[in-house]
């Protein structure tokens, strides 16, 4: 379903120039065209005034719940209302109306008879997507951010207004004409004070754009490649082979970047260490994305016991060591942190059987380094500061941790916490830092 969103390395892109911006001098970010509201939400965790701006009926729904308000929408498809008459009242209820909506009106006309099954399946599986959709919503608490307000019309009119103290954030409709083509169905179905807009036309919006950035602290996002902004452009974003690039035109930072679609290093089982295996200085060390399934097999033959294997997390990451594995974590961004804004769910970390001393040490420094943010980063689209883990003992400290995490809190419940700031540190340093410890200790 299209709403308007960034994609991850976008984010990744927007979180570098947001971090470049004076909070203090500058508190205040107006958003043109919110959609989804990612960038607010990215804006409004970094502590900015966030002003968001969109002109569809879905977004306008989100802000309300996001400011705890209310507007005025009413159904008027006598189909549709057959659909919601057995779901319950929530404050989320009528933006989930509009989201089932968009998607049964791509069959609604029912052209074929595929376009009539799909119908027949929305409506026989509506309650379900209802019930699943408000437990997304209650366990993601993805409107857990803050607007300062939210302008219900015209980007343009609505940027007008950043101030001296504001800066301007700018992803329009890539085509002319795109939100009436995708939510002609859903105007028709609903009832509500309709805002006041001009169709864009970013074919033809290099002179505005250039208009905006020589006006206004601004960064603005487009597909598409304009001559009158390319003294502007900072940056750029590739996607997967069909897709067009996003391009990052700004006057707020010097900086450059350009990110590419990350490549799958292990689609196989590879090799692990062996225990007659060693780590030298000239050993290659690497840290590279896992499937998860992979981590849950070794947990089965690495790891305690005690250990609950089914959970599994939602990313996993392993280190190599001339190409053969040797050590494995899983992160889960669901189970939460003291600070879920700082801190990722280190879920589990350990290593194989090896004649290595204290590999398991080696690991947590590597769990530290550069290398491992940029992979969080880039699969979570959020700047975590560092990792939080827990430790299940009726010991006081944890020998594992202690040293490289500090303990948090004294043991309750036989349950110890132990977090780790994440370093500046290449895998390489971070080996280096490992084995002068190691050197010492001895």
């Amino acid at each position: 379903m299209f709403v308007g969103s960034l994609d991850k390395d976008s984010c990744i892109a927007v979180e570098r120039i947001l971090s470049t911006v004076n909070k203090v001098k500058y508190p205040n970010i107006y958003v043109g065209c919110s959609g989804n509201f990612t960038f607010d939400r990215i804006a409004s965790f970094y502590g900015f005034n966030v002003y968001s701006n969109d002109v569809s009926l879905y977004s306008r729904l989100v802000a309300a719940i996001v400011q705890k308000e209310s507007f005025s929408v009413k159904c008027v498809n006598d189909e549709l209302l057959a659909v919601f008459d057995t779901w319950s009242e929530t404050p989320y209820t009528m933006l989930v109306k509009v989201m089932f909506t968009m998607q049964y009106g791509q069959f609604a006309r029912r052209k074929n008879e595929y376009q009539a099954v799909m119908c027949d399946t929305y409506k026989k599986e509506s309650k379900q997507f209802f019930d699943k959709t408000i437990d997304s919503f209650q366990k993601s608490k993805c409107f857990d951010f803050n607007i300062a307000d939210f302008f219900f019309g015209d980007f343009k009119a609505h940027l007008n207004n950043a101030n001296e103290n504001s800066t301007v954030f700018l992803y329009a409709p890539t085509y002319k004409g795109g939100y009436e083509k995708l939510y002609n169905y859903v105007e028709r179905s609903f009832e509500y004070e309709r805002p006041s807009y001009e169709l864009f036309d970013s074919g033809n919006a290099g002179s505005y754009y250039r208009e905006l950035l020589e006006s206004k602290r601004a960064c603005v996002f487009s597909d598409m490649l304009y001559p009158e902004t390319k003294p502007f452009i900072t940056g750029r974003v590739d996607k997967e082979a069909g897709k067009r690039s996003v391009y990052f035109y700004t006057n707020i930072t010097d900086d450059t970047f350009y990110l590419r679609p990350q490549i799958k290093t292990l689609d196989k089982t590879p090799e692990i260490l062996s225990i007659n295996d060693i780590i030298t200085d000239e050993t290659d060390i690497r840290v590279v994305q896992i499937p998860t399934k992979l981590v849950n097999h070794y947990k089965h033959l690495f790891m305690s016991v005690r250990v609950d294997y089914n959970c599994g997390g939602d990313f996993a990451i392993g280190f190599l060591a001339d190409k053969k594995l040797f050590g494995f974590a899983t992160f889960s961004k669901s189970l939460g942190t003291q600070d879920v804004f700082e801190l990722m769910c280190l879920l589990s970390d350990f290593v194989v059987p090896s004649s290595v001393d204290r590999l398991s040490k080696l690991l947590l420094y590597l769990l530290r380094s550069a290398d491992v943010s940029k992979l969080l980063r880039r699969h979570y689209a959020f700047d975590y500061k560092g990792l939080q883990t827990s430790v299940y003992t009726d010991k006081p400290v944890s020998m594992k941790y202690r040293g490289i995490f500090q303990k948090q809190g004294s043991n309750e419940n036989n349950k110890l916490v132990y977090t780790a700031k994440f370093t500046n540190l290449s895998i390489k340093e971070c080996y280096k830092k490992w084995k002068n410890r190691k050197n010492l200790d001895q």
